[in-house]
């Protein structure tokens, strides 16, 4: 059943023909004796991954390896990347936009990480005050959603380091999306807590309420990367979208404001 899945699955496996000798190794070593640089994604394949460690070429790899290769290259070890064309690898954004660039993500990374603190420390008063260990189940989503508006206020942190290197400046979008990606993973971790504890529902629909919100800070985040990559690369409409993601943090601080007072109002 999983194999009627393969050549539509995330994880395939790609050949590079100008790599590939066809000497047959891959078959070889294949427990399903698939001609894999024939067949790469045959629906017999139980993706072991064999017939790429045997591949005396490097012609074999996966999607996911290219994936992770491009995350790790660009997010963690090799901020100077190649992600720009040749002919604009000189080209440098204004002084201007690199700073409110870099106060952008300061702001969204720092929203995220005060909210993120926020719930933490109301899930352990939960659980150390109330005696409600039940609560922990929305844990690793606090943890992953933290781990993501850091991953903000890092990526404002290498732009200022890098404030003369476009190459560097250009990879800021490869970061945001991580940090988009962990976000939609920790909301994942936050149902299946629900779902296998029905009874913390209660406790965990603050949390879940709080979703749009807080996605809205990633997304925005996301959008003022890509933009910034574009105008960087000066491509056509960057400009507009770099404003309008930058009128969108503005509106996204008025309307946090705006509820702070109005629960002051209520409560106070």
């Amino acid at each position: 059943v999983y194999g009627l899945f393969n050549p539509v699955s995330t994880y395939r496996l790609e050949i590079d023909h100008a790599k590939c000798i066809k000497c047959h190794a891959c078959q070889k070593a294949c427990g399903m004796d698939i001609v894999t640089f024939e067949t790469p994604n045959s629906i017999d394949c139980i993706r072991c991954g064999a017939c790429i460690s045997a591949c005396p070429k490097g012609a074999i790899t996966s999607t996911w390896t290219a994936a992770r290769t491009k995350v790790i290259s660009r997010c963690f070890q090799d901020d100077t990347a190649s992600v720009m064309d040749a002919s604009l690898s000189e080209t440098a954004p204004s002084k201007a936009d690199i700073w409110l660039f870099i106060i952008g993500m300061l702001v969204l990374g720092g929203i995220g990480c005060v909210m993120s603190f926020t719930f933490l420390n109301s899930l352990f008063n939960l659980a150390l005050v109330n005696n409600a260990p039940i609560s922990m189940n929305s844990l690793p989503f606090i943890v992953l959603k933290l781990c993501a508006s850091f991953i903000l206020v890092a990526t404002a942190v290498i732009a200022i380091v890098s404030f003369k290197r476009p190459d560097r400046l250009a990879a800021s979008a490869e970061k945001t999306k991580i940090a988009l990606f962990l976000h939609m993973l920790a909301v994942v971790a936050l149902v299946i807590g629900a779902v296998l504890n029905l009874s913390s529902i209660s406790i965990l629909t603050t949390t879940l309420l709080a979703f749009p919100a807080t996605m809205f800070i990633y997304l925005i985040a996301h959008g003022l990367g890509v933009s910034f990559r574009n105008l960087i690369q000066q491509k056509k409409g960057a400009k507009p979208a770099f404003i309008l993601s930058l009128m969108m943090i503005v509106l996204l601080i008025a309307g946090n404001a705006a509820y702070l007072l109005a629960l002051y109002s209520m409560f106070g």
